[in-house]
């Protein structure tokens, strides 16, 4: 079997973990080391387009430190997308339907309060993205680096579009089945029904557990938890965590990924 030699080994190293995350929780988290393998990215953001071309965050991930993803987004999507030159460089490839790259610096944004709040505010240097389109819907795999970062060089550049393939060809999957896991009916689930699942997916767990995760999955807080089935609030941190490393997960998206994947089998 041929392979590219000019990919770094840690990047193929990583793939499988890429492709494991397809369809799971933490698509950003994977995708961001992948892209570190081969150059350094402070941040990493995943937005969808709708046929309006109004943006939707699918994910978002920090190298170290906090994760802004979430309030970049929520001042991009409200207000600033229509002042984003990536905006207007999907308009103008609809036709196309190609994947195009772009690279922006903060300076070069000339909406002041869209680059105060999205870049300024959060200490960001500049933003190279992917641009591509899924089954006729256009995303965006984007790497921001900060101040403290140096500028991305033209070399960069050009080994974020020769390897960033891969990457965003795993993303589209994952947007795939993301689509098609919300075509399910939405229902509100009972506690029982995500013990049932639980159970059926994880014999390991012991029965207060399972009572505690089938909680967390409902939506419940610890606090909620704790006061309906009468266990202390640190009892139920415990517990959460034992169930955790029993199924050789870390966050409760990930537990939530597994009783999806048992619901469409």
């Amino acid at each position: 079997m041929n392979y590219d030699k000019s990919l770094p080994y840690t990047y193929l190293q990583s793939l499988p973990d890429l492709i494991h995350a397809i369809g799971q929780g933490p698509i950003a988290a994977t995708a961001l080391n992948t892209v570190t393998t081969f150059m350094h990215a402070d941040h990493l953001t995943i937005f969808t387009f709708d046929d309006q071309l109004r943006p939707n965050l699918l994910d978002g991930s920090a190298l170290v430190g906090e994760n802004i993803s979430l309030l970049i987004a929520q001042s991009y999507q409200k207000d600033f997308f229509p002042f984003d030159p990536q905006t207007k460089l999907i308009t103008s490839q609809i036709k196309e339907q190609k994947h195009s790259i772009l690279h922006l610096h903060a300076s070069d944004i000339q909406n002041a309060a869209y680059r105060r709040i999205v870049y300024e505010n959060h200490n960001l240097r500049e933003r190279l993205s992917w641009l591509g389109m899924n089954y006729q819907r256009w995303y965006s795999i984007n790497i921001y680096r900060e101040i403290k970062s140096p500028s991305f060089s033209e070399s960069e550049i050009n080994l974020f579009e020769h390897h960033c393939g891969i990457i965003a060809a795993a993303i589209e999957q994952h947007i795939e089945l993301r689509n098609r896991l919300s075509d399910i009916p939405l229902r509100k689930p009972s506690a029982e029904w995500f013990e049932s699942i639980l159970r059926t997916i994880a014999s390991t767990l012991s029965q207060r557990e399972i009572e505690v995760c089938a909680r967390a999955l409902m939506g419940m807080t610890r606090t909620g938890i704790s006061s309906e089935l009468g266990v202390k609030p640190t009892t139920i941190n415990t517990l959460t965590q034992r169930a955790y490393a029993k199924l050789s997960i870390s966050s409760l998206s990930e537990l939530f990924a597994l009783c999806l994947t048992h619901v469409q089998r």
